[in-house]
């Protein structure tokens, strides 16, 4: 069994803007979201599925995310723009990552980022909605 997966962070400089984990951080010194940004999005999506349907594979975006540096209205319409162009050409995903740079839940309040959830579902979420019991096997909080 073979799947054609992927990672996207483009643009780097503002998936990226200003990560503390970088030595040389990068910069982004203009708002994302204009027509030419939505286009480049939709157009490598494009890219991946005729690679995938090349292939014969099933397409995975295997991660996708923006740092928590970029205000979270930037975050958000980035993080759905991604999500919907994955979904139009019929290929899975997940989000990079959950509480740390990348983050869904501020782990502090112990709650979701309302922002981010309606980005990644489609639907509201309030602040103040718990996010379910840590697994048995420890995943992060």
């Amino acid at each position: 069994h073979l799947a054609v997966t992927f990672h996207y962070y483009d643009p780097f400089e503002f998936t990226h803007h200003q990560a503390v984990w970088m030595k040389e951080k990068p910069t982004f010194n203009r708002t994302w979201g204009t027509p030419a940004d939505l286009e480049k999005v939709a157009r490598d999506f494009q890219d991946a599925k005729a690679i995938a349907q090349r292939l014969g594979a099933p397409l995975f975006l295997g991660e996708f995310g923006v740092n928590q540096q970029i205000p979270i209205a930037q975050r958000a319409l980035w993080v759905e723009t991604v999500r919907r162009n994955a979904e139009a050409i019929g290929a899975g995903w997940c989000h990079f990552d959950f509480v740390s740079e990348f983050p869904l839940l501020n782990a502090a309040r112990d709650r979701w980022l309302p922002a981010m959830v309606s980005a990644l579902l489609d639907e509201p979420a309030s602040a103040s909605r718990k996010p379910g019991p840590v697994p048995p096997w420890g995943g992060a909080r």
